[in-house]
């Protein structure tokens, strides 16, 4: 199983990340992972495969917190605010995101 990987704990006089690689490559994942949830300080859960992030994720320091923006994401909402933990799943795992979205 790959470590889940916290954000929590940096603070807003902390460097920003930038782009979700530079967080992933620091990561050894096996190669059957497909998936990282973003999870939320509130609890919000978005399960996005890992080339998404890897190509178009980007976190950045928003409010106070850790922002999570993925360019040309299917859907808007992987876009997750509060960021606090991504954890590396095989295959998609449960989220908050509808089967549907409108967005």
């Amino acid at each position: 199983m790959a470590p889940d990987i916290h954000i929590a704990g940096i603070g807003p006089t902390s460097p920003d990340p930038g782009s979700a690689a530079s967080i992933l490559d620091d990561v050894q994942f096996s190669e059957d992972i497909t998936h990282v949830t973003v999870i939320a300080s509130d609890g919000y859960r978005a399960s996005i495969p890992i080339q998404t992030l890897r190509t178009g994720g980007w976190l950045s320091l928003e409010d106070g917190g850790w922002r999570l923006k993925v360019a040309d994401g299917d859907t808007l909402c992987w876009n997750v605010k509060g960021v606090v933990r991504l954890e590396p799943t095989h295959g998609r795992a449960e989220d908050d995101i509808p089967e549907n979205p409108s967005h």
